[in-house]
């Protein structure tokens, strides 16, 4: 029976060996757990620090194209400052066309005259040249006829 008693201490002592492993085993683990843990939440803490910056500037960024926006015409606004440049235009077209008609027009007609007269005259010249031409060829012809025939 002292055999058996020695044998459970000896159970009993290596148990609790593997026992106090095991607890040390599972406090390290523990620590690791938690500094990993730390860690984490160390970098969520900076993605999230560094998401808020940039959503920040995104924020700003959206508040400048509102004001930028509010600055704009709107397609109302536009469409009647179109129509009254519209308007500006076919006046002008109207006082370009008037103008014209009193004062261009009469020069035009003149200058038409003109042109009519000078190509009346170059092709009267045309005809004088040609028939000069053909009446020096022919006195030239009647020359040579006569001063060959003797």
């Amino acid at each position: 029976m002292a055999d058996d008693l020695n044998n459970v201490c000896k159970l009993h002592s290596g148990l609790c060996a593997q026992i106090n492993s095991l607890e040390i085993r599972i406090g390290d683990l523990t620590k690791l757990l938690d500094l990993q843990i730390f860690n984490m939440e160390k970098a969520v803490n900076v993605a999230k620090d560094t998401l808020n910056i940039r959503l920040d500037s995104m924020n700003e960024f959206r508040g400048q194209l509102n004001d930028q926006s509010r600055s704009f015409v709107t397609r109302t606004e536009l469409s009647v400052h179109v129509d009254k440049l519209e308007t500006k235009l076919t006046l002008a077209e109207k006082a370009v066309n008037e103008k014209f008609e009193l004062i261009l027009k009469p020069i035009s007609e003149k200058l038409s005259k003109i042109e009519a007269c000078y190509n009346q005259k170059v092709g009267a010249r045309s005809w004088e040249v040609a028939i000069i031409t053909s009446a020096l060829s022919g006195l030239v012809f009647l020359l040579f006829r006569y001063m060959f025939k003797f």
